[in-house]
């Protein structure tokens, strides 16, 4: 091949390769979801404008699972573990059943298990148990799906789950699903329970267990709330983003079972990667630095006050204030994208320019 062909290849592959190579996502490092427990053919959403990465559901009618795939959000389905195993007379005979369902059930992406908790089947059992569930999960595997555990912080890196959700994140209902009364959870606050791993318990050394067994990565915030109280969705999505969790939920008590779906602001908006992040247990507060702007959460006054107090302070930010004045609003659901767009395709020429300079020059006779 002469000199001059070799460079028209060159400068033809380099090209395509810029311009057909994404840059990373800002949110690359976090993932929305919801539990959604009503009938899918009346979530009243359209899962491929939801910018939701998958979905927990109870519901397995084949056609509607089919519409959410296709629309880019994978599923999960919905089982209770604990109460199931314990009322079980022959617990191989479960743990058969339990294949069978996943066998049945190809079409989704993977399972939700819930009541992980010796709680519901005893602390006797849970040795047992732990052994059925780990079976259970390796035959998930071999029909290439995943699983998400709900239950006691053991479960995060025991039996091998895919996932672990944290319930109740930040906040959480007191009263009945049907009649909640929300609450903040007071997340520096330590118990006596801390140590036992087997010990539900929603706190600091809940992060403290998952951080030093390396499973944050694979750590679900699930958050209860009104749906339409965006202030609390941005405090708790600030707090699971400042510690580092993998995805993020924010749900009403009863998981959409007797609504239609409603998206939280903090479900729609993201503050990109994390580039820095400070806990702060003397002051109670959580913040962090993210790619598109820094956020705190004051943990004490928002227990204190029984109302989210936060910050989030835009690279870009929206000249309208909030109405509270310890609180800094910003419209996150306008985001830089087409200004992120332009200069990619500025870059991209401007690149391709000075490799061809730079070739032509090297090659010129």
């Amino acid at each position: 091949m002469n000199k001059k062909n070799y460079l028209t290849h060159t400068v033809i592959y380099l090209s395509l390769l810029i311009i057909f190579v994404p840059p990373i996502s800002a949110e690359s490092d976090n993932v929305k979801y919801i539990a959604y427990y009503g009938w899918l053919n009346c979530s009243n959403l359209d899962w491929a404008d939801s910018g939701l990465t998958f979905v927990i559901i109870a519901d397995d009618n084949q056609d509607e699972i089919q519409k959410i795939r296709s629309a880019d959000v994978d599923v999960y389905l919905y089982k209770a573990l604990g109460s199931t195993y314990a009322s079980a007379s022959h617990k191989n005979n479960w743990e058969q059943q339990i294949m069978d369902l996943v066998d049945s059930h190809d079409y989704v992406d993977g399972f939700f298990w819930d009541e992980i908790d010796p709680g519901y089947y005893g602390q006797s059992s849970k040795d047992e148990f732990n052994q059925h569930l780990t079976a259970i999960n390796d035959h998930v595997h071999m029909n290439v799906q995943k699983t998400i555990a709900n239950g006691v912080r053991y479960y995060a890196d025991h039996c091998d789950n895919d996932y672990y959700m944290w319930e109740s994140f930040m906040s959480s209902f007191k009263g009945t699903s049907a009649d909640p009364e929300y609450y903040y959870v007071d997340f520096f606050i330590r118990t006596g329970e801390d140590d036992d791993p087997y010990k539900w318990i929603n706190n600091i050394a809940k992060w403290e267990y998952l951080q030093n067994n390396s499973v944050l990565g694979k750590t679900l915030a699930h958050s209860y709330g009104d749906p339409l109280d965006d202030d609390k969705s941005n405090y708790n999505y600030i707090a699971a983003r400042v510690l580092g969790l993998k995805g993020f939920g924010y749900v009403d008590a009863n998981n959409f079972a007797a609504t239609q779906i409603t998206l939280a602001q903090a479900m729609r908006s993201g503050l990109g990667v994390q580039l820095d992040h400070t806990i702060d247990e003397r002051d109670q507060r959580l913040s962090g630095q993210f790619a598109r702007g820094e956020a705190e959460d004051d943990v004490k006054q928002t227990i204190y006050s029984e109302n989210a107090v936060y910050s989030i302070t835009r690279l870009s930010p929206d000249e309208s204030a909030g109405d509270e004045p310890e609180v800094e609003h910003y419209d996150e659901n306008k985001d830089d994208s087409s200004m992120q767009t332009s200069f990619f395709n500025a870059f991209d020429v401007l690149l391709i320019v000075i490799i061809t300079a730079i070739l032509i020059a090297k090659f010129r006779p």
